[in-house]
């Protein structure tokens, strides 16, 4: 099974903001990308990277990385936290794709059956492609800036399991959060996982 692993050099997901577990307390100097777990994105993610949406292995991302045969390696456990004000349980950070040059031995390592929809879909790398950025134009199409942003469409659902980012040192007049795009590094590939992690931002 492959693993979820750190980074060997991060980069920042954002130089002024603290990307605060798996770590625990403010005072840790890798912040900025959770302790080595979190990368921003390289710009052949915007561009070209092909890719897997793991919505079309499984409804739960988190349940899909282990049909795909990948070790969350505890890091689902690290980023749940709860609500002070609810109890309820949210995730800091939400796998959402594999990013890959090797789109069809990815689907044949799983198997084409294990696809919510078969994986003629999935095969086709140019029509993930255009759903990714068909996807990122819908969700900000109302933006000024003609552009693509550099963030992950995210579903409702996906909204709903990443909650609102208030923990019992995040809270509401204390600072405030945003959702940014990451990739996690996937063990002995040049593979990765990309996804959408809480950036807190303190007074």
């Amino acid at each position: 099974m492959m693993k979820l692993i750190k980074h060997e050099a991060p980069e920042p997901v954002d130089k002024i903001g603290d990307t605060l577990r798996p770590l625990e307390g403010w005072k840790n100097k890798l912040t900025s990308t959770g302790g080595g777990w979190f990368s921003a994105p390289l710009q052949e993610v915007w561009e070209s990277k092909p890719l897997i949406d793991l919505t079309l292995l499984m409804h739960h991302p988190w349940k899909a990385l282990k049909v795909a045969g990948i070790d969350d390696a505890g890091l689902q456990e690290a980023v749940t936290y709860e609500c002070p004000y609810t109890d309820n349980r949210y995730f800091w950070f939400l796998p959402l794709y594999i990013f890959t040059d090797d789109v069809p031995g990815w689907v044949d390592r799983i198997g084409g059956d294990k696809f919510l929809f078969g994986s003629k879909y999935v095969k086709n790398v140019d029509w993930q492609r255009k759903v990714f950025n068909d996807a990122r134009e819908a969700d900000y199409m109302d933006r000024e800036t003609v552009d693509f942003p550099n963030e992950f469409p995210l579903s409702q659902i996906d909204k709903a399991m990443l909650g609102h980012g208030y923990t019992t040192g995040t809270r509401p007049g204390d600072g405030h959060g945003e959702l940014l795009p990451c990739t996690v590094a996937l063990e002995g590939t040049k593979d990765y996982v990309g996804g959408s992690v809480w950036v807190w931002y303190n007074k």
